[in-house]
Order: C-alpha cells, then structure tokens, then sequence
C-alpha cells in the first residue's frame, strides 16, 4: 500500500459550494488541488472515509485523481475569502486536510454529456469497463453521494481524438455517510436504485461492453472484484497505522469497517443484485 504524499499550500485559489465544500489551493510544487477541511473538533471520519476509499478504489483499480495529506498553511490564505461557515470555523482548528489533484483540462460528467448516441460516442471511452467497476464499487461500500443525478465522475480529456477517462471522485459519503455513521453493520443492506449502472448512460455502456468483450464480460468483473475482498482487513489495518494523529475515531471504526466490507453473507446478496439488475444468468 503506497503512504499518502505530504504537501502544503501556498495560496489559495476559490471556495467550491457543494455538499462538502472543498477549498481549491495551489500547492508547494505548482500542482493545485481540492482540499476538504474536518468540519468539526471531535468527528474526522468524513477525512478518514475519503482516505479509505483511496486505498480501496487502489485494490479495485478504481481510477481516481491523485491524492495527498494537505496541510493548509494560516499564511496561505486570508480568513475572510473563506465563507462557508463550518470551513471558516475549523480551516484554523484543523489544518491537516484530505487533498485531491485538480485534473487539468478535465470536464464533468453530467445531463450536458451523458449521452451515448452511437458507437462512435461510445469508442471514446478509453476505460469503459471503469464506469462498470465504480458502479460495483457504490454498491459494496455504500457510496451515496453518487447516483444518476450526481455522478461525481470527472473526464480526464488530455488524450488525443476527444478521447476520455473517467476518473471517480468525492468518497465522503460511503459507509452510508452520514445517516449510518457510527451505525453502519453488515445487516445494512442497500440496494441499486440509483446507482449509476441503473440509468440511462450505465445501461447504454453495459450492452456496447458485451458487444466488444462478449457476453461474459459483466459476469468476469464483477467476479474478479469480489475476489480481491480477502486484502481488505490488511489494507484497511495499513491504512489506519498511516493517517495523521490528528484525525482521531473511534476506536472500533476499523474492525466496523473492514466487518461491514467482508461480511460473506452480505456479499453474497450484493452480487445477486448487481447479476440481477445486469441480467446475468447462474
């Protein structure tokens, strides 16, 4: 499991209004990135799941942007361009923050491009068996801050003939987010309305997949993701030996975490859902 980089800000760039209200900040080194402040003095496993989720996403190869541990420098910013309250309260409270690379040239994934309208549209993908994974992804740690209305999927663009990557963003909410927190249990169990398989585009790039890799191949990903259950209790154990002293939790949060992940039973159920909803033969 690779260590999370260190870096530091430099100066600040724009405040993004969204469900978690990410700081965008240029960086020591030039490379500006989307930096989530603990809004709170006692609660940091909203900065505690996105890291998580990075060292997961990693064992699935689940493409994502770069990320790193940011500690945002008082110097770095002046307090009144900071205007959502819990991020002007705690900025100074909590300095060590989850960053995420900002993407150059990137677009998001959205009603305006959410279409496929052909083959040709669909050949642009350079890693449509991607959006199947991250779908399967969702649903095996809950994620419920993306769905069909918000995919939180960014573009990567800098490929040539339009080509397109996506790249799977903001993992806040998983476990539930934050109606199960401190509450998630393997006896939890969620469901695929809304996840981004069961909507227009994720049906649309599921039928071009089985025509390009035949009629196994739904079958084949989600039978190799499951298989790769078994690192999680190391992973997640590394990972909690790692983060920053000062993202405190509770001290069963990584027992429930790798419990929730692991649970055959529930594992079982989820892949009989996902061969469901993508009509898959036994």
């Amino acid at each position: 499991m690779q260590p999370f980089n260190y870096i530091e800000t430099l100066f600040f760039s724009e405040e993004i209004f969204s469900n978690s209200c990410p700081i965008k900040f240029t960086c020591f080194g030039g490379q500006v990135y989307y930096v989530k402040i603990a809004q709170s003095n006692t609660d940091y496993d909203d900065l505690i799941y996105e890291g998580v989720a990075v060292h997961l996403a990693n064992l699935f190869e689940i493409p994502i942007p770069p990320y790193a541990i940011v500690n945002v420098i008082q110097s770095s910013y002046n307090l009144s361009d900071i205007n959502a309250p819990l991020n002007k309260s705690f900025i100074q409270v909590n300095p060590i923050a989850f960053g995420s690379l900002d993407v150059k040239n990137h677009d998001i994934l959205g009603p305006q491009n959410d279409t496929i309208f052909n083959k040709h549209d669909f050949n642009r993908f350079l890693n449509p068996i991607d959006y199947l994974k991250i779908g399967i992804f969702d649903f095996h740690i809950t994620n419920t801050d993306r769905s069909c209305l918000n995919y939180n999927i960014i573009f990567d663009v800098n490929f040539p003939k339009g080509q397109r990557k996506f790249l799977a963003i903001d993992h806040v909410a998983i476990f539930g987010g934050s109606m199960l927190k401190n509450r998630f249990t393997p006896q939890c169990n969620n469901n695929l309305v809304g996840n981004i398989l069961n909507c227009p585009l994720g049906e649309t790039i599921i039928e071009y997949l089985k025509q390009d890799y035949g009629p196994f191949i739904l079958s084949e990903v989600i039978e190799s993701y499951f298989a790769k259950i078994k690192y999680i209790p190391d992973i997640i154990k590394s990972y909690f030996e790692t983060i920053p002293v000062e993202w405190r939790y509770k001290d069963d949060l990584p027992d429930r975490m790798i419990a929730y992940l692991i649970n055959e039973e529930r594992n079982v159920y989820l892949q009989s859902e996902l061969r469901n909803l993508l009509r898959i033969s036994s």
